[in-house]
């Protein structure tokens, strides 16, 4: 029994829907590839300009006589961060980096300090303000501190009581051992990535801004308020507290331990979301639904038309569609995403519909073909740009399609369309 012509296209058109699989796994390659090669560069230049920046303290460190040190935090800080980010490139690859400022305001209480020890067991002569930085690569430029006052610029030092660590420290002016002792830290720092405070403070209250539209907060103090817009980026206010005897404790237990442990605090990830990288992935994922809407219409048109279009005008068709994701991958390095996606599927549309024109034979079937495709990319745009309800407005859109199919073929005898005879009842 010969199988009815009708079956015999409608299967070659599906094997070959199929056979996309492979060009589209290819494609899939090649964004991997080329988003491992910006990994790499990327690490290369966080590298040289530096990654994830912590600040700890401050913290008032006075020397024993005899050996040994006494330490007090700050009783009430106010910090202040106006942290901006950039973008720099590594050939054509680009990451995210940032540079500002964070003052540290606040005083420190002598009494806190000389608490349990003998009077001129301290040596004032010596002591120092110290704040504690994720990494030397983590300062911009010199840091200074205010105290009493004065202002002096704050060194680096190595080390502290033997513990290996990247310190900023400033001797104490004279008479330093008065009452209550106002301080202001001033740090320029760079990072990349996330940016973090650790507060050294009995009662902390912070004030974080940056240019950054899509943060996301970091530490065990979310935000008590927050502003994001896209324009002018987020501001985040910040309050919390802490016990003494916390602070008593892990100084108790060695200066290690003290700098190491996981005290509260608070940040913010400067991440993009989503990469244009990732979003080529997400959409090659439509591939083959594409394909396959592609086929099922130049097909309709095919058997309701009368017309015979031969195999490898569906694999150029198929090719077009599929060169799209190649098409936007490469654009995607040199543009903004979405002025990439639209020259993309821009072009991919001319190209097919004008295609369509001349094997379709009529003006409006190429208009359908192009009007068709372009909500499609269009559909597949939006779909992109959502997170919480890609799931929901995907799921919509293929009911739609659905039923406009049923809608448009409702009419349709598709015994009689087998049979090669009339196709409407």
């Amino acid at each position: 029994m010969q199988v009815p012509q009708f079956y015999r296209k409608l299967f070659a058109i599906a094997v070959m829907s199929v056979g996309f699989v492979v060009p589209q796994a290819l494609i899939e390659g090649v964004i991997g590839e080329r988003q491992q090669r910006q990994t790499e560069a990327t690490q290369e230049l966080l590298r040289d300009w530096g990654q994830q920046t912590e600040v700890r303290g401050p913290l008032l460190v006075v020397p024993l006589h005899g050996g040994g040190t006494a330490f007090a935090v700050a009783r009430d800080l106010h910090v202040d961060g106006v942290i901006d980010s950039e973008t720099r490139y590594r050939g054509i690859f680009q990451a995210q980096v940032y540079s500002g400022a964070v003052t540290l305001k606040g005083s420190f209480a002598v009494e806190d300090a000389k608490d349990g020890y003998p009077a001129g067991a301290l040596d004032w002569a010596n002591a120092r303000v110290v704040v504690l930085l994720s990494s030397d690569a983590a300062l911009a430029a010199p840091a200074y501190a205010e105290l009493a006052g004065t202002r002096t610029a704050m060194s680096l030092m190595t080390e502290l009581d033997g513990v290996p660590a990247f310190h900023v420290g400033a001797k104490l002016p004279a008479g330093f051992a008065a009452a209550d002792v106002p301080f202001a830290v001033t740090l320029n720092v760079k990072g990349s990535q996330s940016f973090k405070v650790t507060p050294f403070a009995l009662r902390t209250t912070a004030a974080l801004s940056s240019n950054w539209a899509s943060p996301s907060f970091l530490g065990s103090w979310l935000p008590l308020k927050r502003r994001i817009t896209d324009d002018d980026g987020f501001t985040a206010e910040f309050s919390g507290g802490a016990m003494a005897s916390d602070f008593e404790r892990l100084w108790a237990q060695g200066h290690a331990n003290f700098w190491k442990a996981g005290l509260n605090g608070f940040g913010v990830g400067l991440i993009d979301p989503v990469s244009h990288y990732l979003q080529v992935m997400r959409a090659i994922k439509y591939a083959l639904l594409f394909i396959v809407l592609t086929f099922g219409a130049f097909f309709l048109f095919e058997t309701m038309a009368g017309l015979k279009l031969h195999p490898i005008q569906y694999l150029a068709v198929g090719g077009g569609l599929v060169l799209f994701f190649l098409l936007l991958l490469s654009l995607s390095e040199h543009m903004r995403f979405g002025s990439s996606y639209a020259v993309a599927a821009g072009a991919v549309v001319l190209m097919v519909s004008g295609y369509a024109r001349s094997i379709l034979k009529r003006k409006t079937r190429s208009f359908a073909i192009g009007t068709g495709l372009t909500v499609l990319y269009g559909y597949l745009y939006v779909l992109l740009q959502l997170e919480s309800f890609s799931l929901m407005f995907g799921s919509f859109g293929l009911f739609g399609l659905l039923a406009g199919f049923m809608y448009a073929t409702r009419n349709v005898d598709w015994y009689q369309l087998g049979e090669g005879s009339p196709v409407a009842r």
